[in-house]
Order: structure tokens, then C-alpha cells, then sequence
């Protein structure tokens, strides 16, 4: 809910950032911290990964942290990010990678020992592999720069 944005918007304060979530209550809690802090350069609205509220090509940067290994249309998804951003743009995201270690290290420990997050709030099954990433990028005709890790 918005600790990325409000991060980032702070650190950037010349610059403007729309935040997005398709869950009213994750927005609360971004303005609740955006308020906290002060932060006057964001504005966050109300909206799908899937039919973002925005014309064409409206952003030269569009980060998205923490959603795609949750999404059940990861085209659609990326084709729409691609949407928003302008042809010079930058996404940023990160996902976590489907390997033995992120079944072990996110569902294991992190849902079932140490709880950080309720059992079952990620699917392993959804996690992205490096490769998937890649063939989604080029579908969506947007150029990976550097290597996934």
C-alpha cells in the first residue's frame, strides 16, 4: 500500500508519482503514510493493472513492485503497463523468481515459520521465471536492459 511510492516520492521531491491499487483499503494506507510524511508530489487513485485510468503513453517511468507474481493474466498485464509509458520510458519491477529457493525461502519461511505474510498469499505456481519475463517483455514490445537476477 504505497510504502514504495511514498519512498521513492520522498526521496524525489522535484518529481510527481500516481500511485495505483485496485483494493481501497492498500490506498488508505498509502495516504495515511503520505500524510505522515508530508509528501504533496503523489496523488493515488483507484485502479486494475489490467485497465490502468491513464491515455496513452502518460509516464516516463512506471514502476511495478510486488504484483506480478499475483496476477493471473501477466500478458495482458505488461501489454497495459507498456500502454502507459512513454516510447522512451523506463519499467521497473520486480517479481520474485520460480526456483526451489523462493518455495522454500517465500512459502515456507516467510508464510509458515516466520509469517511475515498470511499462508497462502503467494502461489508458487505463479512466480515468474527469468526466461518468462524476457518472452513477455518482447510480446509487449518493450527492450530488456541488463540481465534478471
Amino acid at each position: 500500500g504505497g510504502i514504495l511510492t511514498n519512498y521513492v516520492a520522498s526521496h524525489l521531491s522535484n518529481s510527481q508519482f500516481v500511485g495505483v491499487d485496485i483494493h481501497e483499503t492498500a490506498l488508505k494506507f498509502a495516504r495515511e503514510q503520505q500524510e505522515q510524511l508530508n509528501l504533496t508530489n503523489i496523488r493515488y487513485e483507484i485502479g486494475s493493472i489490467y485497465s490502468l485510468p491513464f491515455k496513452n503513453a502518460s509516464f516516463d517511468v512506471v514502476i511495478c513492485s510486488d504484483v506480478l507474481e499475483h496476477l493471473t493474466d501477466l500478458r495482458g498485464a505488461i501489454r497495459e503497463l507498456s500502454r502507459v509509458l512513454q516510447p522512451d520510458g523506463v519499467l521497473l519491477f520486480d517479481t520474485i523468481h520460480r526456483s526451489f529457493a523462493s518455495l522454500v525461502l517465500v512459502v515456507v519461511f516467510g508464510e509458515h515459520v516466520l509469517r511475515f505474510v498470511p499462508p497462502g498469499a503467494h502461489q508458487w505456481s505463479m512466480f515468474i521465471t527469468p526466461e518468462e519475463m524476457a518472452t513477455l517483455l518482447k510480446l509487449s514490445d518493450l527492450q530488456q536492459q541488463g540481465r534478471f537476477e
